[in-house]
């Protein structure tokens, strides 16, 4: 899979939080993308949003992430663990 620059960010933060866990909430006027208590999706237009939303689901559509607990609360799998330590040491 190829990644977008989002998602590299997504995995290479997520890779720090000791529990691999992604954050993404929306609510009237405010989207975040969190991990690693990093908010990556810092006043960020519709456009970027709408790229933001897109990279999780390739993420997640790709089973480098899946659904954690409830909400909108994602987990990094083994695959997706892989892919950001790859990433984080330049091999990607």
């Amino acid at each position: 899979m190829k990644t977008s620059t989002e998602q590299r960010k997504i995995l290479t933060e997520a890779i720090k939080d000791k529990d691999g866990i992604i954050i993404v909430t929306e609510t009237m006027g405010a989207f975040t993308v969190q991990t690693n208590e990093i908010n990556l999706s810092e006043n960020a237009s519709a456009r970027e949003i709408a790229t933001w939303k897109d990279a999780i689901q390739g993420l997640l559509r790709n089973s480098y992430i899946e659904h954690y607990m409830s909400g909108p609360n994602f987990i990094l799998t083994k695959n997706g663990w892989d892919l950001g330590d790859a990433i984080s040491a330049g091999k990607l």
